[in-house]
Parts: structure tokens; C-alpha cells; sequence
């Protein structure tokens, strides 16, 4: 779904990947990437296969083998840990937590764990939106840029939280990461969901290059 005329760079004929380009206009990015979920609801009858992936157009696939692999492994849900917090406990975290310490005291660990969010990501903390979600469900942070899975899962998915972020929207509300904030919510409600491995998706200075299987392209 693009703006733009253009053909497709990749090796799509000996791949056996096919493309079907959908021109889509919005007034800014925060609009397109917002409303992801309605055009994929929209345009589902162009979807033919068992399976189907979301691809953000800024992702280059770096492992086509590892790659294949993992897609065609991905029986429900599946979802790319986010690259920018896969190791929450680093120098950074520990200072915030010595910090938060000295500033609430130990027995005060609810607050320190709110301030300081152990579960790092950028989870919508207003509780008036549908993207909210509560700070014992925050595990793992996965990657708006890349996921899918069965076609039936997706497209439910992408109906869900359509009118969850139509529902936002009507009260002149924006989730804080946009489309990945309700991403993240769905997915910490998921019981039958999977990741693909844990460093499947990179980006620069958040991972290392040659471990990542597709990665964002500098913007």
C-alpha cells in the first residue's frame, strides 16, 4: 500500500512472491500508519493465501532463508520482538531503578516499577484509551513493523483494533506509538501467539546487523 510509482525492488519471480500495489494517499504518516488495520479490513478480499504478513516499507529482508523458514513456521499470530527493547536490565535501566529508589525508598516498588516501567516499550499509559494496557501484562514489546500469521487471525485482528483506534479517535485521542500501541495491546490479551526468534528484526545501533533476519532501513 503505497503513495508512490513504483515496481517492487525485490527478487519477487524466483521467490514466488507476488505483488499487488494498492495506491493509498494520506494527508501525513501519523494518519497512514494509524490506519493500517482499516485498510487491510478494506482490501481483504485481495488476499488469496493461507497466510499473510505486514511488512512495514522501510524493512529490508537481509535473510531470505531464515526468513522463509520462520514465515512458513508461523501456524497463529506471530510477532517480531521489538529491536529497541529486547534487554531492558542494561546501565541505563539500573541507574533509573537506583534513582527511583533513593527518591521513593524500597517498600515503595509499585511506583518504581510504574516510573522506571521494568517492561520497557512504549506502552499507552491512559486508561480512557483501548491501546491502555496494565503494567503486569507488559512482557514482551513486539514490532509494528513486521507480523502475521493465518489469514482468518490477521484479519480479525486488523477489525479489532480498527475500532478500537476509530473508538480513540472519536474522543480526539491518539495512542502514544499509534499503531503499535494497540498492536501491543491485542497481542499481551493473546493466549495462542508465538515470536519469531528473538533477534528477527534489527535496526541501526539497536541491533547487531548480521544477527538480524530483516531490518529498518535508516528512515
Amino acid at each position: 500500500m503505497t503513495d508512490q510509482d513504483f515496481e517492487p525492488n525485490y527478487e519477487s519471480t524466483r521467490r514466488n512472491i507476488r505483488f499487488k500495489k494498492i495506491f493509498k494517499e494520506y494527508p501525513d504518516w501519523v494518519t497512514a500508519t494509524l490506519m493500517r488495520y482499516k485498510a487491510l479490513s478494506d482490501y481483504a478480499f485481495e488476499i488469496t493465501n493461507q497466510k499473510v504478513f505486514w511488512i512495514d516499507a522501510d524493512m529490508r529482508i537481509l535473510n531470505f532463508k531464515q526468513f522463509s523458514k520462520e514465515v512458513g513456521a508461523a501456524n497463529v499470530l506471530t510477532f517480531a520482538r521489538h529491536p529497541g527493547y529486547l534487554n531492558p536490565i542494561n546501565r541505563n535501566f539500573l541507574r533509573r531503578l537506583k534513582q527511583n529508589i533513593k527518591k521513593h525508598g524500597l517498600l515503595q516498588i509499585r511506583q518504581i516499577i510504574n516510573e522506571i516501567q521494568i517492561f520497557d516499550g512504549t506502552w499507552e499509559d491512559n486508561k480512557n484509551s483501548t491501546a491502555y494496557v496494565q503494567t503486569r501484562a507488559r512482557k514482551k514489546y513486539v514490532h509494528g513493523a513486521f507480523w502475521g500469521g493465518p489469514v482468518d487471525d490477521v484479519l480479525r485482528m486488523a477489525k479489532d483494533l480498527n475500532s478500537k483506534i476509530k473508538f480513540d479517535l472519536e474522543k480526539n485521542y491518539i495512542a502514544v506509538w499509534h499503531d503499535e500501541s494497540h498492536l501491543n495491546q491485542y497481542h499481551s490479551c493473546l493466549k495462542n501467539r508465538k515470536y519469531f526468534s528473538r533477534s528477527f528484526s534489527g535496526a541501526d545501533k539497536l541491533s547487531k546487523f548480521h544477527r538480524s533476519v530483516i531490518w529498518s532501513i535508516q528512515k
